[in-house]
């Protein structure tokens, strides 16, 4: 795992136990994504695409997550 989708994984962990979080908007708006909840994206960033795009390189980590490491997420 690398230290991108570590904090990917702690920031979808941090979401789905308490519906917040307080890492940066790229982390959380990647833990939505990993979490498949459009509903918990940051405020100014609700539209899906624009924040698939924000992303860039880190939709890779978002597809290895959903693909190898979705039971890191409690």
């Amino acid at each position: 795992m690398t230290s991108i989708t570590h904090k990917i994984t702690r920031a979808a962990n941090q979401l789905q136990e308490k519906n917040s979080t307080d890492v940066p908007i790229k982390e959380r708006i990647a833990a939505c994504f990993v979490l498949n909840r459009m509903d918990l994206l940051p405020r100014g960033h609700e539209d899906v695409v624009d924040s698939w795009l924000l992303l860039g390189e880190w939709q890779l980590d978002v597809r290895i997550i959903k693909m190898n490491y979705m039971h890191k997420i409690v």
